[in-house]
């Protein structure tokens, strides 16, 4: 099996690892929103070709070679698989998992599992745990930053705002999403008939998640969590 181990500098491994970047940024930044303010069930083609690329880089990361932090290059397929399913194989198979198709699923209709709403809440956020992914752009920023091309601060930076953005707009849309009620007399900030700014639920998406978003920026644990990431 080791003669078809990709080499870490592969052009293969490289631009399927450039793929998977953009993926991952995809499910970042269209998928939590979608949760919160709008499903879009037209979307769930492109949710299932995610996964099932997603599902394709587990396959390819048994055969990936890699560097250890000492400079050693590992390319023997044994140690490869047992280092992968040591560490990231559960992660990375739990944030592939289809999970919007069992709450599509007609074996779950057919025991009405749409009179279940608090279940699926509890599916919708459980399909947040794609976000899990992002640690692969760990690996993505450390594969730049040994280019000559690029200043090492600037790639700091980069990384930082990405992280602070990153946290802001997944809190945000988790924030609204968990905030969703399940029952007509449940009573929460977004359709709360007392609330100054009326009832949030009403209002158009995008006025939604800029409330969201406004009330997750200005809090201290949000700016707290930046100070850490920053020292």
């Amino acid at each position: 099996m080791d003669r078809f181990v990709i080499p870490a500098d592969s052009p293969i491994r490289v631009g399927w690892d450039i793929i998977i970047f953009s993926l991952i940024v995809y499910t970042i930044y269209i998928l939590p929103p979608r949760l919160a303010f709008c499903e879009l069930p037209l979307l769930d083609p492109i949710d299932l070709t995610v996964d099932t690329l997603f599902f394709v880089d587990i396959l390819m990361s048994f055969f990936s070679a890699y560097q250890t932090q000492d400079g050693h290059l590992v390319n023997d397929f044994q140690t490869i698989s047992k280092q992968y399913l040591a560490k990231w194989f559960a992660l990375d198979f739990l944030a592939s998992f289809p999970f919007y198709l069992i709450a599509n699923s007609q074996i779950f209709h057919g025991h009405h599992l749409s009179r279940l709403p608090r279940l699926l809440k509890i599916l919708r956020v459980m399909r947040l745990i794609k976000i899990l992914r992002a640690y692969r752009i760990q690996k993505f920023f450390e594969f730049i930053q040994y280019s000559p091309r690029i200043n090492p601060s600037i790639i700091r930076v980069l990384k930082l705002s990405l992280i602070a953005a990153s946290f802001a707009h997944f809190t945000a849309c988790t924030f609204y999403l968990i905030a969703i009620p399940t029952s007509t007399d449940e009573i929460t900030w977004i359709n709360d008939p007392a609330s100054q700014r009326g009832i949030i639920m009403d209002k158009e998406p995008l006025h939604k998640y800029s409330l969201a978003f406004y009330f997750v920026v200005e809090s201290s644990k949000f700016i707290s969590i930046i100070f850490f990431f920053v020292n």
